[in-house]
């Protein structure tokens, strides 16, 4: 119904926020980073989704395109209503989330309030394959493509690194790099 709404940040609260469009204050539902990224500033962009029951009609908003794909994402695994998609949202940056999703990794899930392991591997399973980790990393592969990666990546996660931390190092290390190279890279990355 309504793509989004570009108005005034009038004021906010948990996971809600208040904008002036023409004298009318809309009520969005919203992340804490779409709220960080709205206030203080004159004039906001926010994308909507309009959630519609037969007992409830919200209105949630979203600071990129991104962020509203990721929630729609979410809302389609069973289990996953748009109040618990905008808690994930709001515990997990949004690249970290797909990272997690793309790599398989469920630890960043399971330390939201709400998400079980078990709600946690039914998000890996059903958004695997749909969550697109190049639009929501920045342009960046995270999904070790060449030989090299994979070996780097494997070689990170012996070290004891988890394997979306090991994914998201060796993803911003130069391509031309040894797998040696790699490594010493992602190590200096990672604080180590």
């Amino acid at each position: 119904m309504f793509d989004y709404i570009k108005g005034q940040f009038i004021s906010s609260s948990i996971n809600s926020m208040v904008i002036e469009v023409g004298g009318i204050g809309y009520l969005l539902n919203a992340s804490n980073q779409t709220i960080i990224n709205c206030e203080n500033k004159d004039s906001v962009k926010v994308f909507t989704y309009m959630y519609v029951r037969e007992d409830e009609m919200s209105l949630y908003g979203f600071y990129s395109v991104n962020e509203r794909e990721m929630f729609l994402d979410l809302i389609s695994v069973g289990g996953i209503g748009p109040k618990l998609a905008i808690q994930i949202l709001s515990s997990i940056r949004l690249e970290d989330l797909a990272l997690s999703i793309a790599t398989g990794d469920a630890s960043y899930f399971t330390k939201i309030k709400g998400v079980g392991k078990k709600t946690a591997e039914r998000i890996i399973l059903e958004l695997k394959g749909k969550v697109n980790t190049i639009d929501f990393a920045g342009g960046s592969t995270v999904s070790g493509s060449s030989q090299s990666n994979g070996d780097a990546i494997e070689a990170l996660m012996t070290l004891g690194f988890s394997k979306a931390d090991a994914v998201r190092a060796i993803s911003k290390t130069d391509a031309d790099l040894t797998l040696e190279e790699k490594i010493t890279a992602a190590l200096r990355m990672l604080g180590r």
